[in-house]
């Protein structure tokens, strides 16, 4: 198993997303920007919608336990196209 760093609840939280659906998703929604984080503090209502799309997965106000997590990279994508169509 590969290590990629360390996490720590004193901070904003961690956030896990695919960059090439969410790019697609500002994409097809004509969203300019290039601080998406920014853009995402001043439109609350789009930060949203994008979690309900099922675009971002947000974890915020973790308990300060040990967590692994597990990330398989270069899977098939085929099941998650409708997600950004």
């Amino acid at each position: 198993m590969k290590s990629i760093g360390e996490l720590f609840v004193d901070g904003y939280g961690i956030m896990i997303f695919s960059a090439d659906f969410l790019n697609e998703y500002v994409k097809k929604n004509h969203w300019k920007s290039k601080r998406i984080l920014t853009f995402f503090n001043k439109n609350k209502d789009k930060y949203y919608q994008t979690i309900k799309d099922g675009i971002l997965l947000p974890f915020n106000k973790i308990s300060t336990y040990d967590y692994n997590i597990f990330i398989k990279e270069n899977e098939d994508n085929d099941k998650f196209d409708s997600l950004i169509k």
